[in-house]
């Protein structure tokens, strides 16, 4: 059975109903046929004749909307319900029927926030996802949320399903207004395994999403980093589930990303916690995110960290990565500025001893340090210049 959107009759009433409508139509067009019958070989349409097949043509219609208001669909809308404070929207269905069905659900926004508008493009598209805001020929705002794979619903259960937003809270002004709309495939036959490969669920765009059991998306990622960043901050159901059957990380960097070594290492981690697991799948990662940085952009050795002090006895941040040092810098005191360049240029030297860049170096020591809240801005501007740069 497909995939189809709307309402199934699964009813016996309904169906004797549109036999009895049939019946009568077969009647109605057999009297139409014979009355003011007209001799063989006249091909002149009676005027009686005209107004029976038009009463006929008008009761198909009739019956065939009967038809599609009447059907009931087995799987509907419970509740929907907006969690202001996580963000999301929690979708409450139900199957009333008596066989299990697997849905997918879409949910888009049908009354967008007025800034929301105001700050479309030209094309109509509304920020953050734009692309996949579009069904069919029907111009809906925004897509919200949906499902990456189909959810088992058994029958006469009633199921509460939370989704991340797409859109952040500062686009959204979701109310008692009825500006959300739903919709939801269903099947009997799940076209799907139980448990895909992240590879073979990724959208268009081919991201890996990290998932509960349950279905819950908890991360996504589209490049190797943000699958790094991922597998370290998704909790230990997550990582099991995604090892559960075969290493969905393995099968989506080899699929995916293409690099066939280290899709390898990945299916020969050995582990025996989801914690482990994590442990063993970031440091590989972390290892090839590493070597494929320009070598100005790599981690430095542990012995070589920069230690960022606001005095001798008072330690901010310890880092590792010319990035990160612009990024500590951003939220630290301007006392830290003055702190390193009291005597020389702490930063300068750092850059081109354990970084290994002499350019930016020289760029960091021929600033002005005299004002170090100006110094502050300075040192990160240059910084992250050289990252983008190196890119």
């Amino acid at each position: 059975m497909g995939w189809f959107r709307g309402e199934k009759m699964t009813e016996k009433s309904s169906v004797c109903t549109a036999v009895k409508i049939a019946s009568i139509l077969v009647l109605i067009a057999n009297h139409a046929v014979t009355v003011n019958a007209t001799p063989l070989g006249d091909s002149a349409l009676s005027t009686s004749r005209f107004y029976w097949l038009l009463l006929l043509a008008v009761l198909l219609v009739l019956s065939a909307i009967y038809y599609f208001m009447t059907t009931k669909s087995p799987v509907q809308v419970v509740g929907l319900a907006y969690d202001k404070t996580n963000h999301k929207l929690e979708l409450t269905v139900k199957n009333s029927g008596d066989e299990p069905y697997y849905i997918k659900s879409a949910l888009r926004l049908l009354q967008p926030a007025e800034e929301v508008v105001k700050s479309a493009t030209q094309d109509g598209s509304i920020p953050m996802a734009a692309a996949k805001a579009s069904v069919g020929n029907r111009r809906l705002f925004q897509l919200l949320c949906e499902d990456d794979s189909p959810i088992a619903l058994e029958p006469n259960e009633t199921r509460t399903i939370a989704y991340d937003l797409i859109l952040p809270p500062q686009y959204l002004k979701l109310d008692e207004s009825k500006n959300v709309e739903v919709h939801i495939s269903y099947s009997e036959e799940n076209p799907q395994p139980e448990v895909v490969s992240a590879a073979q669920e990724a959208d268009a765009s081919d991201g890996f999403c990290i998932k509960m059991e349950s279905g819950e998306v908890v991360a996504e990622a589209f490049l190797l980093d943000d699958l790094l960043e991922a597998v370290r901050k998704s909790p230990d159901e997550a990582i099991g589930f995604h090892l559960k059957e075969g290493n969905d990380f393995a099968n989506w960097v080899r699929n995916v990303i293409g690099d066939a070594q280290l899709a390898q290492d990945l299916e020969a981690v050995a582990y025996s916690t989801p914690q482990e697991a994590r442990d063993r799948i970031a440091g590989l990662l972390d290892a090839k995110v590493e070597s494929l940085k320009h070598p100005f952009l790599r981690k430095v050795d542990l012995d070589k960290r920069f230690i960022l002090k606001a005095d001798h006895d008072k330690i901010l941040s310890e880092v590792l990565m010319l990035e990160e040092l612009a990024e500590t810098i951003v939220v630290s005191p301007a006392e830290a500025i003055a702190f390193h360049t009291r005597e020389g240029n702490d930063f300068a030297a750092w850059v081109k001893g354990a970084v290994g860049d002499a350019e930016l170096a020289q760029n960091l020591s021929a600033i002005d340090y005299s004002k170090p809240a100006e110094a502050k801005n300075r040192v990160v501007s240059t910084i992250l210049e050289r990252v983008d740069s190196l890119k």
